[in-house]
């Protein structure tokens, strides 16, 4: 995306929001293909494979977790762990993980590359166009992942990610194959971590700001001062029980400050006073929310 698509995509979403008023901003959990519960330690305890193809795998997985917000990355395969798989259970000796940890072995079956060449269309400075032949490599990375929970699960058991790469240049020898099996490798690595590890994508949820008293209370939530807006919403539901804006407001600012369960009851109740349709939209993101989590705390 170029600098003025990015600055037409912010001006659409300003405009966006500006039309939709007042409102707070959630994440929207989205769990993983394999969940962990609440394990956030992802230790690597044994692997197979040529000495060399093993430093990659784990130079790769240090880097690609590097930057996660879910897991921290821990190698102990110098520690002498091992994994025996025996069907959906294993045993590990000398030690079984943690709750807050998953134990992962890797197998290296297969690392290659091969000769390969393409043709690219290029353009001359008239505007025609011509081909040309470029030279290199096609490389290929099979790695099976297996992980052990703590109580001896195996959610995942010798389960294959290939990896893919490839390099062209003028002259076949200006490639680098060990950055090819490198690449492959870290593309491997990086599929399996896509399948282990949730998301969150940033979701808005509207406020009902639509009594001119009720406004100033709207901006404190929709800058972030739950706690304060909770308690003042709290007060004057106990002044005016019959207003759904306040009931509504205070499911949101509840929801914000991290406790579903009792946003959900509250977006119940403010259904009952006044039946606007982005209450029910924002009952029924609140329930998708809250299942979301669930599955990936199950």
């Amino acid at each position: 995306m170029n600098f003025f698509s990015k600055i037409i995509s912010l001006s659409a979403l300003c405009l966006l929001l500006a039309s939709c008023g007042a409102h707070v901003s959630l994440k929207m959990p989205e769990p993983s293909k394999f969940n962990y519960g609440k394990a956030r330690n992802m230790v690597l305890t044994d692997m197979s494979g040529r000495r060399s193809q093993k430093e990659l795998v784990i130079i790769n997985m240090e880097q690609e977790l590097r930057s996660s917000s879910w897991w921290k990355f821990v190698d102990s395969t110098e520690e002498g762990i091992r994994i025996t798989l025996k069907g959906d259970t294993a045993t590990v000796n000398p030690i079984m993980p943690d709750s807050n940890q998953i134990f992962v072995k890797i197998d290296i079956y297969e690392v290659d590359t091969e000769k390969n060449s393409k043709s690219v269309e290029l353009k001359r400075d008239d505007g025609s166009t011509y081909e040309k032949v470029k030279h290199g490599y096609k490389g290929r990375a099979v790695l099976g992942f297996s992980t052990v929970e703590s109580d001896g699960t195996v959610i995942m058991s010798e389960r294959e990610y290939e990896g893919k790469s490839e390099r062209y240049s003028k002259r076949r020898s200006d490639v680098d194959k060990d950055e090819i099996i490198n690449l492959a490798i870290r593309d491997a690595v990086k599929e399996f971590i896509k399948d282990v590890t949730p998301t969150f994508r940033t979701v808005f949820v509207k406020l009902d700001d639509s009594s001119e008293d009720m406004k100033p209370l709207a901006k404190m939530i929709s800058d972030g001062s739950y706690a304060y807006a909770i308690e003042k919403l709290e007060d004057w539901h106990s002044r005016e029980p019959n207003r759904a804006d306040v009931v509504y407001n205070l499911a949101v600012a509840t929801e914000a400050a991290g406790d579903s369960e009792t946003a959900l009851t509250l977006y119940e109740q403010a259904l009952t006073l006044g039946a606007k349709s982005f209450y029910h939209e924002s009952l029924a993101k609140c329930e998708q929310r809250i299942r979301a989590q669930e599955a990936i705390n199950k």
